[in-house]
């Protein structure tokens, strides 16, 4: 299963790498200065949730005793999370950026996933992230998803002030009828 895993986030890096170049001229980026903090959470919590050798004793330890159930679960979770943030991915088709941007005829997208939850992707990536997690059965993978979860959160903050701005009432109508990271 965990060949499996391993595949499943693969295929998201490459799926993001290639469409990462079908995407619109950018016209207003977020600075570097401004990423910083959801960057450094991210990145943080991510490290703590892929295997590594550098962790503290105590982040190694298991929260529940183990079962290959939590590895079956698991896989299933991260798969099904990939999925959500492909189909997410690839209904905001142009308009994706990794960063907080405006496009050039930036359109705001309310199809799809989209027309239930604000952030699909985020949704999706977490799934996925818990589902790692949970195979991982550690607490360091419980802290990671925090850090994730926390991150994700600042970003899509940062996202919401952006599009307020360059939509106004139309993005707060979005706003009214979404939920940020689950279907409202």
């Amino acid at each position: 299963m965990w060949r499996f895993i391993g595949w499943c986030w693969t295929a998201l890096i490459v799926v993001w790498l290639i469409t990462a170049f079908r995407t619109k001229r950018t016209r207003s980026a977020e600075s570097f200065l401004g990423q910083l903090p959801y960057r450094l959470v991210t990145a943080a919590g991510a490290l703590l949730i892929f295997p590594n050798r550098y962790t503290i004793d105590v982040l190694r330890t298991q929260i529940f005793p183990w079962s290959p159930i939590f590895l079956d679960v698991g896989a299933v979770l991260t798969a099904l999370g990939i999925l959500l943030a492909f189909w997410a991915r690839f209904h905001l088709g142009r308009n994706w950026s990794g960063n907080v941007t405006i496009k050039t005829d930036h359109e705001l997208i309310r199809t799809g996933p989209y027309a239930r939850i604000r952030h699909p992707m985020y949704t999706g990536l977490l799934l996925a992230i818990f589902g790692t997690g949970l195979a991982n059965d550690l607490w360091r993978s419980a802290l990671g998803f925090g850090l994730l979860l926390f991150g994700f959160w600042l970003k899509a903050r940062r996202e919401e002030a952006v599009l307020a701005q360059e939509f106004g009432p139309t993005f707060a109508d979005h706003q009214r009828a979404t939920g940020m990271f689950l279907p409202r």
